[in-house]
């Protein structure tokens, strides 16, 4: 017997913040990697203050929530709040595990953690985005931000995450911020592998009642070209005017937050794009 779509995302959500919850508690926390996100801002407290990173990250992704809610609406919080339950639970139980802090102890070497941590915590995050999820922290301003400055979400997201490994070279030593780095690329290259299978690319179509507003918001915040496809209702026999566009894969989790927000309704068509030439993307014999 197969199991629902729902069941599917509750085991997967349960999954991905158990997994970046064990990376934390054996890699991260014991050998202090500085891998940006709310994470590494947790390891640069406790360096500077002693600051529980657990508290602070708890702390932290209610914050979020709140925030992500006011700005973007209760669908959008619904998304955040199992993570940001289950992910500092999760911190916990491992953290208060024997075993844990018996293997923790054998590891000395942060390269090793590092590259451990990074295809953990990007294989959580991954199958949590996968289906439909988030996990908050540090992405949700970058989100408002975004808004505000016409900056793609990704961007601020990467300077995030460098003002924060460059604060761990100050704050912890130079180590933990360069290994920090390594567990950054495996995580991000983990979480593409997941969610797009390798593309660079990812050509979408769009079916909602509210084209138009999702189209201003492809065209002047993505600075991507579209188009708009005539396209008939095969029961209804209505005209379903239809967006087609191609972006980045590291556009796809920005545009898909979006149009959930303004539809909730709206119908998305994900397809992997190989190759794709033309302005903004690859030149032809390039």
């Amino acid at each position: 017997m197969s199991m629902s779509p729902r069941f599917k995302m509750i085991v997967a959500i349960v999954f991905g913040n158990a997994a970046m919850g064990f990376a934390y508690a054996l890699f991260v926390l014991p050998l202090n990697i500085v891998g940006g996100g709310t994470g590494g801002i947790g390891i640069i407290l406790r360096s500077l203050f002693g600051i529980d990173p657990t508290l602070f990250i708890t702390i932290f992704l209610w914050a979020m929530f709140i925030l992500g809610f006011f700005y973007f609406g209760k669908d959008f919080a619904l998304k955040t709040l199992p993570s940001a339950i289950l992910y500092p639970i999760s911190i916990s139980l491992f953290e208060n595990m024997e075993w844990i802090h018996q293997a923790a102890a054998t590891l000395t070497d942060p390269l090793i953690g590092s590259v451990f941590a990074g295809v953990l915590y990007g294989a959580g995050v991954g199958v949590i985005f996968r289906v439909g999820g988030t996990t908050g922290g540090v992405d949700i301003p970058a989100f408002i931000l975004s808004r505000y400055t016409k900056i793609a979400a990704e961007k601020i997201i990467f300077g995030f995450d460098v003002i924060i490994i460059l604060g761990g070279v100050f704050a912890v030593g130079l180590q933990s911020a360069l290994v920090g780095i390594i567990m950054a690329f495996l995580s991000m290259t983990v979480i593409d592998r997941i969610m797009f299978g390798g593309s660079e690319t990812m050509l979408l179509y769009i079916i909602s009642n509210k084209y138009e507003e999702i189209n201003q918001f492809i065209l002047h915040t993505l600075k991507k070209g579209s188009t708009i496809l005539n396209a008939t209702g095969g029961y209804t026999k209505q005209p379903r005017p239809t967006i087609q566009v191609v972006i980045s894969r590291s556009q796809y989790h920005e545009l898909e937050m979006f149009t959930q927000k303004v539809d909730p309704q709206s119908f998305i068509i994900v397809v992997n794009a190989r190759d794709v030439y033309g302005e903004g993307f690859k030149k032809m014999g390039g």
